[in-house]
């Protein structure tokens, strides 16, 4: 399947804020408004915004429905979801995203937001930012702000870390909150991991639920042919009066210190106020020397360059 080419994005561009899960107040929605504004875009901020029905934003055929509706309009250029929390598998069978091939957009978010961003790269091969919400705009420090749009202006990034198993890796990043893959295992949603680079990170867990989750990910053969694993943030993880025993880097260690692929801790990826956004889907190569310092650099391909590449 071709990869589709989306335009990065240029001053002018309209931009369009949606609420796939729940909702978020107004003041935080101005917020990231005034952010956007001036970064030279034009937003428009659909209904569900901040509208609430039950922990939603909307009713699940309202939600799907303004989604499937900003997919198909060639004006828009990107698509910025306001939080997540819960919801976004209970629309993704009813958008249809067969128009991106015609109006190709980025969609922005992370945490739920991994079902959609999932869905996309397994269904169509589209390339999505995993980044901060609108909700995170008001409070996340200007360097994370900042890479959510050096992302979506030159298609590039790159993180560091100093803790790692050594090795090098060229593959597509996938991946994004553990829990939301893990509820995905089986369906037509779960992305193809071969050859992939995977980047974990997740919030408010148990720390023998995130080696259960491993475990019947690794059990289902999703891990086979990795070519690299990148693990973000893991942030207010819990355990039981009689201990797992086990810190999360050595759940880790437990699952794939065998298997012969580098692995980076450490990544700035996740639940936390300085997380950094990165492409997904995009071509990276991870790095991780016998120091066990490491690199991610990735490089989304333009039209403009592909077309000079050939």
């Amino acid at each position: 399947m071709t990869i589709p080419i989306i335009p990065l994005l240029k001053p002018g561009d309209k931009v369009f804020l949606h609420a796939p899960a729940r909702a978020i107040d107004t003041s935080i929605a101005q917020a990231a408004v005034e952010i956007m504004t001036s970064h030279g875009l034009k937003v428009e901020s659909g209904n569900t915004l901040t509208t609430k029905y039950l922990q939603w934003s909307a009713p699940d055929i309202d939600r799907a429905k303004e989604l499937t509706n900003a997919i198909a309009r060639p004006d828009i250029k990107a698509i910025f979801m306001a939080r997540g929390g819960y919801g976004c598998v209970r629309i993704i069978d009813h958008v249809d995203f067969s128009p991106l091939h015609k109006y190709p957009k980025w969609l922005v978010g992370f945490s739920d937001i991994t079902c959609i961003l999932a869905h996309l790269w397994q269904s169509q091969k589209m390339p999505s930012l995993h980044a901060p919400m609108l909700i995170n705009f008001k409070d996340n420090t200007p360097e994370s702000i900042h890479s959510i749009f050096q992302q979506l202006i030159t298609g590039r990034g790159e993180l560091f870390g100093d803790d790692g198993i050594p090795g090098t890796a060229v593959g597509h990043l996938i991946g994004g909150n553990l829990s939301v893959l893990y509820s995905l295992l089986g369906s037509v949603s779960f992305p193809d991991l071969k050859n992939s680079i995977l980047i974990l990170e997740d919030v408010d867990e148990y720390s023998y639920h995130i080696d259960r989750m491993l475990y019947a990910l690794r059990r289902a053969g999703a891990f086979q042919h990795l070519a690299g694993l990148v693990v973000g943030s893991f942030t207010s993880i819990r355990d039981h009066d009689v201990s797992f025993g086990y810190t999360v880097h050595e759940i880790f260690l437990h699952h794939f210190a065998s298997m012969g692929i580098p692995v980076a801790f450490g990544a700035n990826i996740g639940h936390h106020r300085d997380q950094r956004a990165f492409i997904h889907g995009a071509m990276a190569t991870l790095d991780v020397s016998p120091q066990q310092t490491w690199s991610l650099q990735w490089h989304y391909i333009t039209k403009q360059e592909k077309e000079e590449n050939n």
